[in-house]
């Protein structure tokens, strides 16, 4: 976990596992780069060939690569202080001013709270529906609080790969299907380590096809609740949360897809994406 400091430093990337077998086919190495494709979307991240999987199947921890703009940008591609930019193809820069040269020291991650030590900065662009992310400067030592992180002597955080699965409500239980199927190649010349590119719009036609399979909330819940409020997690909502929106309010009609409270009432999913069967 990247709250834990100790346990970050032993493992703060997450690469890509592939069998020996399936590297030899695609033609790439421990430390290569490769290109993992989904249905809504695509990431890069390195290889890591191990007979510690099965031949046919990888595997990318999701714990990894967190993110964040950088300094003075916001999520729209425009500069705070300034008006939204217009147009498409625009541009979040990770802290950097238009000719690419830095406005942060390597390593400071431009003040962000939280596990600094597991963050990466980063760009956004957006054309229409898909969106872009290329990493600008990964981590590195900061003065704090705590003297160990003044001893950071690593860069890479992961990639983070989360957003490039959709939400898929398994049918019976509504909790998310982990397991999804993949393309890797090796990854192109222009591509680098950290770049996501992700279509929303199919990400929600995904997470509605996947939807109208799923039994019903309100025709199977025992108690109205979406789930036991007994099941045990680390941060639990108010007892209020778990209660079914009623039948024709805006949360039961107009959710976001991947809310808590989906359209039609059916079970959701939490929202975690992680790696997937090849």
């Amino acid at each position: 976990s990247a709250n834990a400091k100790w346990l970050n430093e032993i493992a703060h990337t997450n690469p890509v596992w592939l069998h020996p077998r399936d590297a030899a086919r695609i033609g790439v190495a421990t430390g290569d780069l490769v290109r993992v494709e989904t249905r809504i979307g695509r990431f890069v991240a390195k290889a890591w060939v191990t007979e510690g999987i099965h031949p046919g199947v990888a595997a990318c921890s999701h714990h990894m690569g967190r993110w964040k703009l950088g300094d003075g940008w916001r999520a729209d591609g425009s500069r705070r202080g300034r008006a939204a930019a217009g147009g498409s193809d625009r541009r979040a820069a990770g802290g950097r001013g238009g000719d690419g040269s830095s406005d942060e020291p390597a390593g400071t991650n431009g003040g962000a709270p939280g596990a600094r030590q597991a963050v990466a900065t980063v760009e956004l662009g957006r054309e229409g529906d898909a969106w872009e992310m290329r990493r600008r400067n990964g981590t590195g030592p900061f003065a704090s609080s705590d003297p160990d992180t003044a001893r950071i002597w690593w860069a890479d955080v992961g990639v983070h790969q989360n957003m490039t699965f959709p939400v898929q409500p398994d049918p019976v239980s509504g909790a998310h299907c982990w397991h999804q199927a993949v393309r890797i190649r090796r990854a192109a010349p222009e591509e680098r380590h950290g770049d996501i590119w992700v279509d929303t719009a199919k990400a929600r036609r995904v997470f509605r096809e996947w939807l109208e399979m799923a039994r019903p909330a309100r025709d199977h819940s025992p108690d109205g609740t979406r789930r036991p409020y007994w099941l045990l997690r680390p941060v639990r909502p108010e007892r209020a949360a778990f209660r079914l929106p009623a039948e024709g309010s805006a949360a039961a009609v107009g959710g976001e897809p991947g809310a808590t409270a989906p359209e039609d009432g059916r079970a959701g999913a939490e929202g975690g994406r992680t790696g997937a069967e090849g």
